[in-house]
């Protein structure tokens, strides 16, 4: 599988037996507890909202098995660039070239892709139940020329936990402790996302 951007092709393999998974509800403990226990898998871990991550027993698991589970909404492969695991959210980010509307963008892949959020800066955040897919739409969409950019959402794990980019805390979207009048707590959960993503690398790299 490739990934594009920005300029040049990145290439990523999938692990054999991990998988992002959207969720029927958020997963607690409880109920992650008993999701492994039922289904007899390694590893069921929230990533965030109602994503996580699961690691099967073997590498007979796959997409299609765990969309057979009540529990699951939706699955893919978690994938590895370089060295570490990289997580897909199912989600696309896009922004649009002047005078370029985001209907445009959408016919690209047949409105295969939905709008889940536009921000003000008229950036979007495109979102598509066909995960399997998800990589070609972004490539499609990106390689389309109607686009500054288009990438797949992610989350990839810090290789360090401490947090050492100068700007960091003026990125609101990571970590919203209310600065700039924002309001707490309306942030993607970066930092919980970075060590619950770093004990899944830990046990993949194993």
């Amino acid at each position: 599988m490739t990934i594009i951007g920005p300029g040049k092709k990145h290439y990523l393999k999938s692990y054999a037996n991990a998988f992002v998974v959207k969720m029927q509800k958020e997963l607690s403990l409880e109920n992650a507890r008993i999701i492994k226990g039922e289904q007899n898998l390694k590893e069921v871990t929230k990533m965030k909202r109602n994503l996580g991550i699961v690691v099967g027993n073997d590498s007979l698991l796959n997409t299609k098995k765990l969309k057979e589970y009540k529990e699951f909404l939706n699955a893919m492969p978690v994938y590895q660039l370089g060295d570490l695991p990289f997580f897909l959210t199912g989600e696309i980010l896009v922004q649009p070239k002047t005078n370029i509307s985001i209907d445009d963008i959408i016919k690209v892949v047949n409105n295969k892709v939905s709008v889940k959020n536009r921000t003000k800066y008229n950036t979007y955040v495109l979102e598509t139940e066909d995960w399997e897919k998800i990589l070609q739409y972004s490539n499609f969409i990106y390689e389309s020329g109607l686009v500054e950019y288009c990438h797949p959402n992610f989350i990839a794990p810090r290789e360090k936990s401490q947090i050492n980019d100068p700007k960091y805390s003026e990125q609101y979207y990571l970590n919203n402790t209310g600065q700039f009048g924002g309001t707490y707590g309306i942030d993607i959960n970066a930092p919980e996302a970075w060590g619950i993503t770093m004990e899944v690398a830990r046990l993949l790299l194993r």
